[in-house]
């Protein structure tokens, strides 16, 4: 399987779930790309800031991807969201982006980018 192949599948089944994915679902969709991984995905620019780990590479690159190329969006999110799912990030907090001292924890959820439906010239 390539990345673009998985990069597909990932934003298949964050649209078909409606967005508000969390990384434990997609753990429980793509099990081969979390289990038995030793990287950790962290927030561009602030790398004691933690998204999740274990996360394979492939995994990583195909979220960053799809962020990247506007078909999905990562957005903040209560760690309640993860409590839910049956799992959280043993970590404290990160509240706002900033340069942390010791490794925090962002809790996020990935949704399908909604195509720009503005049309030009019209207000």
């Amino acid at each position: 399987m390539t990345d673009a192949t998985l990069e597909d599948r990932v934003v298949t089944f964050i649209t078909e779930r409606g967005g508000g994915v969390s990384f434990v679902e997609l753990e429980r969709e793509f099990p081969e790309e979390f289990e038995g991984q030793e990287h950790a995905m962290s927030l561009m620019d602030y790398e004691n800031i933690m998204l999740w780990q274990p996360v394979s590479l492939a995994m990583a690159g195909a979220l960053n991807s799809a962020s990247n190329n506007g078909r999905i969006v990562i957005k903040p999110a209560s760690e309640f969201v993860y409590f839910l799912d049956g799992k959280v990030f043993k970590l404290p907090i990160a509240r706002k982006a900033r340069h942390y001292k010791k490794p925090r924890w962002l809790p996020v959820t990935f949704s399908p980018a909604q195509p720009d439906t503005t049309k030009e010239g019209v207000a």
